[in-house]
């Protein structure tokens, strides 16, 4: 009589590798009048996004509560752009920079505006916040810092611009999409009783207020 071969029918539950959907960009506004009334702390405003190691000085400038800059800080997530509202406290011209660090504290991208706000200029622009953006930089930013350099001024004995600024907009790095492994699918895979095993998967006054 032949011999009859008998078969296994065994069944293997293919992994399959998805890739989810990255997050979206996150952006946080940070509004320095949420310090009126609180102790000064550089960890205040933590949770969304930055730690600040410059001195935490809060004025009023220009009609609003504002952080007396220069100003500088880390962030908790690194961010692709960043903005700020800035306003001069005295009367006159200055350039001010917006620049970020990576995570070695190397410039990385900087951007500078030259504001003029003095009623003795002919450049004179009238009195407000302006904002300051710094986008398209090489790599996540880790680190910031917002100065300004004196230019000039139609008082004579005004030498420097302190200012304030009433606001910080951070756009965060999106999370990376996730890979979840999945079993999927019965295959159906024919192979004799002794054979091979299946593989592994892998895995003015010149003061302005």
């Amino acid at each position: 009589m032949p011999a009859i071969r008998s078969w296994a029918l065994t069944i293997v539950a293919l992994p399959l590798l998805v890739l989810s959907a990255p997050a979206p960009a996150r952006a946080d506004l940070i509004d320095f009048s949420a310090l009126v009334g609180t102790p000064f702390d550089q960890m205040f405003f933590a949770d969304q996004g930055v730690i600040f190691t410059s001195p935490m000085s809060l004025g009023f400038v220009q009609g609003d509560d504002a952080l007396i800059a220069p100003i500088g800080g880390t962030f908790t997530q690194p961010v692709i752009a960043l903005s700020a509202l800035v306003a001069p406290a005295v009367q006159g011209t200055a350039d001010y920079t917006l620049a970020a660090f990576d995570a070695r504290l190397r410039l990385i991208g900087s951007t500078t505006v030259r504001i003029t706000q003095d009623e003795g200029d002919a450049q004179d622009t009238g009195f407000a916040y302006v904002p300051i953006f710094l986008g398209g930089l090489a790599e996540p930013a880790h680190a910031f810092s917002l100065s300004n350099q004196f230019v000039r001024s139609s008082f004579g004995f005004v030498d420097s611009i302190d200012f304030g600024v009433s606001s910080l907009n951070l756009t965060q790095t999106p999370e990376p999409g996730s890979l979840l492994l999945v079993a999927t699918g019965a295959t159906a895979l024919l192979r004799r009783r002794r054979g091979g095993h299946p593989r592994a998967a892998p895995i003015g006054d010149p003061r302005l207020e």
